[in-house]
């Protein structure tokens, strides 16, 4: 496995949302059922998952639960995670979106092509988990402290990055 540390340029014609301060704009789609309720949202998971609890509570508390009894019994520490699953995110044509956003972390979701791509939102966080593992380093964003950054490029020409945002 193989990723890149960030600090290479865009390629030629990609364009992203970005505001004068360099945040990303651009807001991911989402279409899918998640614990069964079918939900179409924009934003980032936190936000997606928002919607979920605004308009079906119980389906929200149920997948919540049902993931806490599946890290559980793989003996990984009790967080609350949330997924939204096997589902597709939505990034338009040589644009960038927020995936998850969380204190001063942040992973996008790039998409390098001519036409607009809905990549497994499960998988694009495979990619980020492997970030954070093999590109550790120091942050010094409100102090030092470790954190992650890094970049990684798929063959379908697009690319998940983890940095420090304040998004």
């Amino acid at each position: 496995m193989a990723a890149t540390i960030l600090g290479s340029a865009l390629p030629d014609g990609v364009t992203i949302g970005l505001d004068k301060k360099g945040v990303i704009t651009s807001t991911m789609g989402f279409s899918g059922t998640i614990h069964g309720v079918q939900l179409s949202a924009n934003g980032t998971a936190q936000q997606i998952w928002a919607e979920l609890e605004k308009v079906n509570p119980l389906a929200a508390a149920a997948a919540m639960a049902s993931a806490k009894k599946r890290y559980a019994s793989k003996k990984l520490q009790t967080r609350n995670k949330f997924s939204l699953g096997k589902n597709p995110c939505y990034v338009g044509a040589h644009d960038c979106v927020h995936i998850a956003c969380k204190n001063d972390a942040a992973i996008a979701l790039c998409n390098d092509n001519d036409y607009p791509i809905q990549p497994s939102c499960d998988y694009l966080g495979t990619y980020a988990s492997d970030i954070v593992v093999y590109c550790p380093g120091w942050s010094w964003f409100g102090g030092a402290h470790p954190g992650s950054c890094g970049q990684y490029f798929d063959t379908d020409n697009y690319n998940v990055v983890v940095r420090e945002s304040r998004c």
